[in-house]
């Protein structure tokens, strides 16, 4: 009888969970949300500010959800609140408000959607499509004024800075200019050498990256005055010294710091010349006790002549001379002007009232002479060809400090080469005279270093063949001084692997 009780018992237990279980189930009330179309967006507005706020109302008997699923789209509670990407909510009617932003706004269409999810269920409240930013493009000049046409003047170049909303750049452009350089913002637009004397038309293509977008705008060149010259180099035409033999071609230039440099060409010198058609004179003059004369072809030691495959490139050299100095100047002038040049030249009392009014057609002014202390080292290598120097700053102060040396040139050897150096020295004890110092001070007689070898020549120029020892790893001073006074010369040599 116990046992029948306690099966009893435990029926009972079973049947009245199943009654409230089943009581439970019906009792129970699905979720259900309803929300009303969001107000109107006023996208327009996005272009001029950085967000626009819409509001809608969702009435649920129970727990929601919304979320969006872009980051330009967010939503909030509150009208003033944070936005977030979703919200949640329960039973009732609530308002919640929608805001699109500018945020990764690019120029092609896009669409977000704004979900909802109650009772195990989604639905799509909103669909937002945002307009993509529309492509602004404008060129200006160089006085920041706006331009619909790029037009170039009889200097030949032109600057125009592209202001748009995307990444714009220069994607094709006429044969007649040079490749344009990106300087201060914009574009810099050279005519090309070949083609400044005439006048030229065209079309400059900007756009993006990928080309998908371009804006096309017309250039026009007016072409060169007939009594413009345009001549270039690589260096200023003014001060070259040329020694007698007629080949090594020395100038002193101006950095943009105000530093004066020393440069050393071989031979010819290569400049640039441009006129209307090419059609121009060049004309080697001659000064004499402060007078201009035009040299004739067979007396004229200032040799020029065109490249006759590019009639704009000129190469000059100097003949050789015996003995003394003498000095001169090339010009290039229209041909349409030489006779009124020539005329002038002629008439003129005054060298540097003439240079003055006629500097755009100087293309070179040359001193001939024999060289002196004061023009620096001559170095050549083993084939006779000249070694470029430079005036040499950056040891100033320890040289000047520890050996009052004020003449200072720097070269860039190569060990193991064999170079001849050329000098005058006011003795003739060239051992004596040279020594050979590293940059923590050491130093030993030249004899002792190179191999040296020395031949004083009648004009008083010393030869000094050295050949630079295989092993140099370091820069090195070569030291000319007199026991008595110690402020010759020095030469930085710096290896440099062949």
């Amino acid at each position: 009888m116990k046992y029948i009780n306690k099966w009893y018992i435990a029926c009972l237990a079973i049947a009245f969970c199943c009654l409230v279980s089943a009581c439970s189930e019906d009792d129970v009330t699905p979720v259900e949300a309803t929300f009303t179309a969001p107000g109107e967006f006023d996208m327009a507005s996005l272009d001029s500010c950085e967000s626009i706020v819409s509001s809608f109302e969702i009435t649920s008997n129970g727990a929601w959800n919304l979320y969006s699923d872009k980051m330009w789209v967010k939503l909030s509670m509150q009208p003033d609140g944070a936005f977030f990407n979703d919200v949640q909510g329960g039973e009732g009617t609530h308002t919640v408000y929608i805001k699109v932003t500018n945020d990764a706004r690019g120029f092609g269409n896009a669409h977000a959607n704004v979900t909802l999810v109650a009772g195990g269920k989604s639905q799509n409240v909103v669909t937002v499509g945002r307009k993509g930013w529309d492509y602004d493009f404008a060129l200006v000049s160089s006085e920041g004024e706006k331009i619909e046409k790029i037009e170039i003047g009889t200097d030949a170049t032109a600057w125009v800075a592209a202001n748009a909303n995307f990444d714009c750049s220069i994607l094709s452009f006429p044969s007649w200019l040079a490749q344009p350089e990106a300087s201060e913002g914009g574009y810099t637009l050279n005519v090309a050498n070949s083609f400044v004397p005439f006048e030229k038309e065209g079309v400059v293509t900007f756009g993006n990256v990928d080309g998908s977008v371009t804006y096309e705008v017309p250039v026009a060149y007016v072409g060169m005055d007939p009594t413009l010259m345009k001549i270039e180099g690589d260096n200023t035409p003014w001060g070259w010294k040329v020694s007698l033999d007629g080949k090594t071609f020395m100038q002193e230039t101006t950095t943009a710091s105000g530093e004066t440099v020393e440069t050393v060409v071989e031979d010819a010198i290569a400049f640039s010349v441009t006129c209307l058609n090419y059609d121009y004179k060049l004309v080697p003059v001659q000064v004499n006790n402060g007078m201009l004369a035009v040299m004739n072809e067979s007396e004229s030691w200032i040799l020029a002549s065109q490249n006759n495959n590019d009639l704009s490139q000129v190469s000059v050299s100097v003949s050789a001379f015996a003995s003394g100095s003498r000095s001169g100047y090339l010009f290039a002038v229209p041909a349409a002007m030489y006779e009124n040049f020539a005329d002038s030249l002629a008439a003129s009392s005054d060298v540097d009232t003439f240079i003055d009014s006629n500097l755009s057609y100087v293309v070179l002014e040359v001193e001939q002479k024999s060289l002196e202390a004061t023009d620096g080292f001559i170095i050549t290598d083993a084939d006779g060809a000249s070694v470029p120097c430079v005036a040499e700053e950056e040891y100033y102060e320890w040289l000047c400090s520890e050996f009052s040396i004020t003449d200072l040139t720097a070269c860039e050897l190569v060990p193991g080469n064999n170079y001849t150096i050329v000098t005058r020295l006011n003795k003739d004890d060239w051992e004596g005279n040279f020594a050979i110092t590293d940059l923590e001070g050491a130093h030993q007689r030249l004899k002792s270093w190179g191999n040296p070898t020395a031949e004083l020549g009648e004009d008083g120029l010393y030869k000094l063949n050295i050949t630079v020892p295989a092993s140099l790893n370091k820069t090195i001073i070569l030291r000319l001084y007199t026991p008595q006074i110690v402020n010759i010369k020095a030469l930085v040599i710096r290896p440099v692997a062949q």
